[in-house]
Order: C-alpha cells, then structure tokens, then sequence
C-alpha cells in the first residue's frame, strides 16, 4: 500500500497560527490589570442620611451602595456590543472588591441596618452573578470558534518518525490552559469550576462532530484520515485524562466538584470510545479494498491457491503501515478487528458462491484455507492476537474452528457423528442461520432433488436437538 497524504489533521508546530492567534486575543478576554489599579472610589461617598433612606450605614457601607449604583450606571449606559468579555471581567472584579470590603452583617449584631445591608450585598452578588454568566457566554463562542477553527487548519502528514501524527490535541490543550488561565487571574475558584464546565461542554460538542463525521463516512474516507482521527483521539485522552484539575487549572485553591469531575470523566472516556470506533471503520476500509479478493473464494477457480497467497500478501502491506502509523494498542485492535471480518466475509463468500466441487475437494480447501489463515495470525502477529485475547497459536485456532466444523459436517455419514461441530456453527452463526448453513452444506453438493430431501430429512431432527 502507498503511503498517501490527504487533507485531514495537521501536524503539531509549536508556533501555530491559532495559538498565536489565542495569544493575542486572551489580552481582550482578560488583560484588564490598568483598570484594576483604578480607583474604584474615585468620587467621595455619599454620607449616611435619614432623608436618603439610607439609616445609619457606616461611611464604608454607604461607598459600597454608591459603588454598586456607580457599576449599574456605567453598564446601562453602555452598548451591550461594545462590552468585551475584558470589561466583564473588570466589572466583576470591582464588584467581588466592593462586596469583600462591604462584608456581611454578623447575626449576632443586627440592626436596623440589617435589611439595607442584605440589599446591598444581594445587589452585588446578583450583578456579579448576571455578569459572570454573560461571561460563560461568551467564553463558549470563544472556544467553540477556537476548536472550529482548528478543525478547520488541521492537514495530515506523515511526521519524521513515521507515524501519522496530528497537531489538533495540542491546540484544545492549549486552549483549555489559556482560558482557564485567565479565569484563575480574575475569578474566585468556584466561578472558575463553571469556566471549565463550560470549556469541557464545547469539547464534547466537537466530540460530537467527530462522531458525526465518522457515522457518515464514504469512499473518500481513506486509511490515513482515519489513523490521523485514531491518534488525535487517544492523545486527547491521555492529555485530558492525565489534567489534574486542582493543581493544573485551579492553582490548588479547591477541589474540583462532583459535576466537574464527572464532566471530565465524560470527556475522556468519549475520547477513548471515538478512538475504538474509528479503529473498527479502519478495519472496515482495508476489508472493503480487500473485498474483491474475497468474492472470488469458493468459486470455480477456488482450488488453485493463488488467491489465498494475494490476500495473506495484501494483509502484509496493509499490516506494515498501520503499524508504524498506530500505537500499539490501537494496531493491535485493527489487526484483530481485520481477523474477525475476514473470518464473517469468507463465510458470506463461501455460502454465496455455490461451485460445484465435489465434497472431498470442498473439505480438502476449507483446511488448506483454515492452516494458512491460523499460521498467518498466530505467528506473524502473534504479539497483537496475545494483545486482544487469543494466546498463541490455539487462540486464533478456536477462532477459525468453525472452518473445521464445516469439513467435518461436508464429510460426516451421519448426523450423530458431528454433534459438535453441529453446535459449534449454530453458536457462531445462530440457531436460525446456523441451521441453513449446515442443511446447505449437507444438500449444495447433492445434484438429485431426491437426494437432497433425503438430506433434509435425515438432518432437521439432530439439528434441532443440538
């Protein structure tokens, strides 16, 4: 197989246009250090009056109220689209500063004050609430925009250790960092959690569109585009897997909440179940090149081995990039996933194509065919059978012993003499489909419609008992 390139998943540099792009817009989302250092109290207080309705409020108290009014002027004021995410920052900031220097009245010393002091820090906390959701909102298009644009960017390459590799995972790791960063310098932790919530929301949205892509995919959709999409998804989820989110996104000031912990869970295990899938459309691809190979099985000219030896080489070449292209892990599921369809195609090819050999012939190939194929997969990738589940050369044997089972049933003089293999084959193929293929090993050979009754009859009862 030739090693192509296709437009898929860029590879990784570490100066990339859409992180220096995130550079330079993060001053806009949250570089507000000039107007933090401003005075917030840059006009004097109003003094405590009974006429103004405000009753014996501190000095403090009344330059709190006067400040929490000051920030609602200036936000009505304003056009909604000239607010940056940067100024709903510096709002939210003066408005936790005001409150933090406001404080709650204690219980134990309450007064008539006490309602008037509620109003004010419920004031604050509801600003502060409407304003951080904004925030969320606009957070969610930033990053939404960023991951898009990356998808968009992103091309397939083969890298100079020759394995596909993809760029895509740094940038929404990047992305994740940086957002989170600027979070941590102006939200209190717990805010911060809801920053990373809505962050983790918009990846599994991409998620979405993955899944998507690959529940659609046709004749374009090429081996290599999907080892690009296989790797991109297992480093993602080692990357996210591996975040401690206390000390890597919330600087160690509190410990993630239940809802967060299990959206991450979410997250990665998605990851990890794209990365599956895609390795099973993989293995789809290379059957569906090697399908024309197949459909000549079983037929007329069957019994010359030429076939066998093109589709055992074809495996090779196939075999021989994916590894070098995979992990090892994901190789090893492509090549047991390659097993597992060659064994259903060859059995769709031989009760399709009906040759007219005779029965010791028929008998004869599906051994000569079952010996190539075990010594193929138990020697040759004996590592990645081991890997998936079948140790060694008697593993991948009971995975082909269904082609036994058919010689032996070809040959058999009487039903009683094959009971297991009988059972074998209503095992693998069902009850109902199982009973068709035994009856058609029995009758396909048979040239004498009277014969074949006889078959039939003699056959229906121990199948049925089996």
């Amino acid at each position: 197989m030739k090693n192509r390139r296709v437009t898929g998943i860029s590879s990784v540099h570490p100066d990339s246009t859409l992180r220096s792009e995130i550079k330079h817009s993060s001053r806009d989302l949250g570089d507000t250090t000039a107007i933090r250092k401003a005075n917030v109290f840059s006009e004097p207080p109003l003094r405590a009056n009974p006429e103004n309705g405000y009753v014996n409020l501190s000095e403090t108290e009344t330059a709190a109220m006067y400040s929490l009014m000051q920030i609602q002027r200036q936000l009505y004021s304003r056009d909604p689209e000239s607010i940056t995410a940067g100024d709903l920052l510096d709002y939210i900031t003066r408005l936790q500063q005001c409150r933090k220097n406001n404080g709650r009245p204690d219980r134990a010393s309450r007064n008539l004050t006490m309602s008037t002091q509620e109003t004010v820090h419920n004031g604050f906390s509801g600003l502060i609430e409407a304003l951080f959701s904004e925030y969320c909102t606009r957070v969610r298009y930033q990053v939404r925009e960023w991951l898009l644009k990356s998808c968009r960017e992103c091309r397939s390459e083969i890298s100079p250790r020759s394995d596909l590799a993809t760029g895509d995972p740094e940038d929404v790791v990047y992305v994740i960092n940086m957002q989170m960063s600027v979070a941590r310098e102006n939200l209190s932790p717990f805010h911060c959690m809801d920053v990373l919530l809505v962050i983790l929301e918009e990846v599994q949205q991409m998620q979405r569109l993955i899944r998507k892509s690959l529940n659609s995919i046709d004749e374009d959709f090429v081996i290599e585009r999907a080892c690009a999409i296989i790797n991109y998804c297992a480093c993602l989820y080692e990357r996210i897997d591996n975040l401690n989110i206390t000390n890597d996104l919330l600087d160690g000031q509190t410990f993630p909440s239940y809802n967060l912990k299990k959206k991450k869970d979410q997250v990665t295990i998605e990851y990890i179940s794209l990365a599956i899938h895609a390795t099973d459309l993989l293995a789809q691809v290379v059957m569906s090149d090697l399908r024309p190979i197949l459909i000549t099985f079983h037929s007329s000219q069957w019994e010359y081995n030429e076939k066998i030896i093109v589709l055992l080489s074809t495996f090779r070449d196939y075999f021989h990039d994916l590894k070098l292209w995979l992990p090892a892990f994901f190789y090893a599921k492509v090549t047991r996933k390659c097993l597992e369809l060659l064994l259903e195609m060859y059995l769709e090819s031989f009760f399709t194509n009906k040759g007219r050999l005779k029965k010791k012939t028929t008998a004869a190939l599906l051994e000569r065919d079952r010996l190539n194929l075990v010594h193929f997969f138990s020697n040759e990738y004996f590592e990645e059978m081991k890997q998936t589940g079948l140790a060694g050369e008697q593993g991948v044997e009971d995975r082909f012993e269904i082609l036994r089972a058919m010689q032996f049933v070809i040959l058999a003089k009487d039903p009683s003499d094959v009971h297991s293999e009988v059972q074998l084959i209503l095992r693998e193929l069902g009850n109902h489909n199982g009973k068709i293929a035994i009856l058609f090993l029995r009758t396909y050979l048979s040239c004498q419609l009277q014969e074949k009754k006889e078959e039939v009859a003699l056959w229906n009862s121990p199948i049925n008992d089996a």
